[in-house]
């Protein structure tokens, strides 16, 4: 695994090193202590595998997640987070430091002004709670 910087304040790109033959491929999502080594979180108590309809790649900041860029992001606690799937069968898996808590989830709507997100098409499905955040101040 690679670790690379983002614009993005703490947020870092973990690019993967997968090796491949004739049987197909593998690539190491997580290792302790190369997470420990970069001051990353490097115990997670829970772990979430997002699946769309849409999808395949996925485009935050500047760069695009995709099979091909073997890349995956290490986000910092209270980063906002959001993708928008460009292809079809589209998989995201979640690993969190801590776990999971409803009554302290927090949002931004993906159209809110104030964030001046220029998605690279149009938005076709958001889920219902994530539409009722309120905007940004």
């Amino acid at each position: 695994m690679r670790f690379e910087a983002t614009d993005i304040a703490s947020l870092v790109a973990v690019m993967l090193t997968r090796h491949a033959d004739a049987r197909g491929s593998f690539a190491r999502l997580f290792c302790r202590d190369e997470f420990a080594a970069h001051g990353l979180a490097n115990v997670f108590v829970q772990a979430s595998l997002s699946v769309t309809p849409r999808a395949g790649t996925l485009r935050g900041q500047v760069f695009e997640l995709s099979p091909e860029s073997d890349a995956a992001l290490c986000s910092p606690e209270g980063c906002a987070h959001g993708f928008l799937t460009l292809t079809d069968d589209c998989e995201v898996l979640y690993q969190m430091s801590v776990p999971y808590a409803p009554d302290f989830a927090d949002g931004v709507r993906y159209d809110d002004p104030a964030l001046g997100i220029v998605w690279p098409r149009p938005v076709a499905l958001v889920a219902e709670k994530d539409l009722a955040w309120p905007a940004i101040d």
